[in-house]
């Protein structure tokens, strides 16, 4: 059986004298001329990837926005979830009762496919043997921009889902109810009025689901977020931002700014605030597999990292739990 070489293989190995002649022929066989070299490389790459599942990334905000999960794992083509309605209570009943009230509930499902993302980076020969010979390792740079473009595609994705694919994210899911806010216009309201305006989110929803929901985040435009937190409440609260009463008054709730958001409107020309709580059984987003650097491969004269990850992004399993409010304008 021939065999194929790969680069990574020669990285088990201590040094070059040790490598079996059968993986150095391999190696010559596809145009790898020093064998050397390559360990070299092969042992540089392994460096990179160890610092590049080592180092902690700054997540984008859309992880912290929708809590994720991995439950399909990589090799699923389809996830399925059932979004559930229908309720009963139960009824007073006496001794020897036949009358119970019976659960009655319906189920509507929704299939999500799992998508695969990919890039790759790349060191030439050239950069291996300047490495080489000066005794650094190779820099880390394209790998760690390799990795930020997955995180980049999944930010996205929680925010408006894959375009290309027709899926959707938690800015603009089909499934939402868009409400307003009393006032609405922010821009020249009273610190009281934008105080009542954040409250009539929480009770507009409350009201909505029979309190059965109710908030624990709202996200806002930048623009929004900065006006509630410096603009004073009023003349005699001193110090106090509109934020700041609302919080007081609202413990639990966290209110925080998104740019996704400022031209998140249903005609995409203004902000749009998003209230709902954050939780697995309301929202998730499905991570089949997080990134993931495969064995490095010879193109030519250079060494070719490809890079994946794979998912199907936002799932609402409790539309009434979220709420858009687009009225607001600045």
């Amino acid at each position: 059986m021939k065999m194929v070489f790969d680069a990574a293989v020669l990285a088990t190995y201590p040094d070059i004298a040790s490598v079996p002649d059968e993986i150095v022929r391999a190696a010559r066989a596809q145009g790898v001329n020093d064998a050397s070299e390559t360990l070299v490389f092969a042992r540089q790459l392994e460096h990179i990837k160890n610092r590049l599942y080592k180092k902690q990334y700054a997540a984008l905000k859309g992880r912290g926005f929708v809590p994720f999960s991995n439950e399909a794992g990589p090799n699923k083509e389809f996830i399925t979830y059932r979004v559930w309605t229908g309720y009963t209570m139960a009824k007073l009943i006496t001794n020897y009762s036949t009358d119970f009230e019976t659960v009655t509930a319906s189920a509507s499902e929704v299939f999500l496919k799992f998508y695969d993302f990919g890039n790759a980076y790349e060191y030439s020969m050239r950069d291996i043997q300047l490495a080489s010979a000066a005794g650094v390792p190779l820099a880390s740079m394209k790998a760690e921009l390799a990795r930020d473009g997955h995180e980049l595609a999944i930010d996205e994705a929680v925010a408006v889902g894959v375009p290309q694919v027709k899926t959707y994210g938690l800015t603009n899911h089909p499934n939402i109810s868009i409400l307003s806010v009393t006032t609405g216009t922010w821009s020249s309201a009273t610190g009281e009025q934008l105080v009542a305006d954040l409250e009539s989110i929480i009770t507009q929803m409350e009201v909505l689901t029979l309190e059965i929901h109710r908030p624990d985040t709202i996200l806002m435009s930048t623009l929004a977020y900065r006006l509630i937190s410096t603009k004073a409440f009023n003349s005699a609260s001193g110090d106090k931002t509109v934020l700041q009463v609302f919080q007081a008054r609202n413990p639990g709730i966290s209110v925080q700014s998104w740019t996704k958001l400022a031209t998140a409107n249903a005609t995409g020309t203004a902000g749009r605030i998003i209230a709902y709580k954050k939780d697995p059984t309301v929202i998730e987003f499905e991570m089949g597999e997080e990134f993931h650097a495969y064995p490095a491969m010879q193109r030519g004269m250079s060494m070719v990292t490809p890079c994946m990850s794979r998912f199907a992004g936002v799932a609402v399993h409790q539309p009434l739990a979220l709420a858009y409010f687009d009225n607001q304008a600045l």
